[in-house]
């Protein structure tokens, strides 16, 4: 028989132990509690990146920085140059297909894609398209268009994605088939009437599409093909800057002014759709190159975004220590800059 007093004292211990139990139990609510808030933040946080692109997309005052990257992933080319794209460049021909992994990680991971979108519907080059303007005048490629914007919308939904379509069309009218290199070159007339078909189509079915118009130089032949305000976004040019053989510019400046007076007359946003430079037998002359671009950006603000063009070896940002270091150096003042 157990004597009162010990039952008394072991009445107590399971008073303290459950007294124990319940605190503990309600320490484990608390911390629940605040740990199952902060990832519902954090989740909400990453749903919103998630959901728009926007802090990425290229306005006047906050200049953005993109390449052209060939796989669906980007983050070794921004492991070298320790920076974290806001654009990331692609090409897409009329004879593929727009929906890709390429699409789907791009807008997944918040950059903006900046699709070159070129009406190549056959393999044997200008001659095998070069009634292009005219068929897509006649909506032969309307469902095709559709289409393609639709993937956009389905892969990028609420997030701005620019087109740069059919670009560098500017040869001078009347030029021979012959000495053309894109099909949709030398009509001023029917490359209007295409490019504003499109984006009426772009317009109706995906308002997050930018349309980019982006002659390879701002000269009077380009004027003829500017479609009008209400269709076009951006305005975007080509400056890939070849100087192993002696040509090319000593500097980005002096490559840009001469396109300037007419690049900048209307009135729209710029974005450097392509450029690149291949530097000379001196190493340290592409890295020279690099850090005059971004001088020289930093003091226009009307150029809101450039996009390196890496398709190309010679082109490519990291042929030498010295270029990739220029990028480094650069872009981490650009990231103080935005922050």
């Amino acid at each position: 028989m157990t004597r009162p007093s010990k039952r008394v004292s072991q009445f107590s211990l399971q008073i303290i132990l459950a007294m124990l139990l319940l605190l503990c139990g309600i320490l484990f609510y608390v911390h629940s509690n605040a740990t199952a808030n902060s990832l519902l933040v954090s989740h909400a946080n990453k749903v919103d990146i998630i959901k728009t692109n926007q802090s990425n997309t290229p306005t006047i005052g906050s200049f953005k920085f993109g390449m052209y990257i060939d796989n669906p992933y980007v983050f070794k080319d921004e492991k070298k140059i320790d920076y974290k794209l806001n654009l990331v460049g692609w090409f897409v021909h009329w004879n593929e297909n727009m929906e890709s992994n390429k699409l789907k990680n791009t807008c997944a991971a918040g950059y903006v894609p900046a699709i070159t979108w070129e009406s190549w519907v056959a393999k044997n080059g200008v001659a095998g398209s070069k009634d292009i303007l005219s068929e897509i005048n006649k909506g032969k490629y309307d469902q095709k268009i559709i289409n393609d914007i639709n993937s956009i919308k389905k892969n990028c939904p609420n997030q701005t994605v620019l087109i740069r379509f059919d670009h560098e069309m500017d040869s001078e009218p009347g030029t021979k088939l012959e000495d053309k290199y894109y099909p949709w070159q030398g009509n001023p007339k029917q490359y209007i009437e295409a490019w504003r078909r499109i984006v009426k189509i772009g317009h109706s079915k995906n308002s997050n599409i930018k349309w980019i118009w982006s002659p390879n130089r701002g000269n009077d032949f380009a004027k003829q093909y500017y479609p009008g305000d209400q269709f076009v976004d951006y305005v975007g040019i080509t400056l890939n800057n070849r100087r192993l053989n002696g040509g090319g510019y000593s500097n980005f400046k002096s490559f840009y002014e001469p396109n300037q007076e007419v690049l900048e007359s209307y009135n729209k946003p710029i974005i450097i759709t392509e450029t690149s430079d291949t530097g000379t037998a001196i190493a340290s002359d592409k890295a020279d190159w690099v850090n005059g671009m971004f001088d020289y950006i930093n003091s226009n603000p009307k150029i809101t975004a450039i996009v390196w063009f890496n398709n190309i070896k010679i082109l490519r940002y990291d042929t030498s220590n010295e270029s990739v270091q220029a990028f480094k150096d650069n872009l981490n003042k650009l990231e103080q800059l935005n922050r």
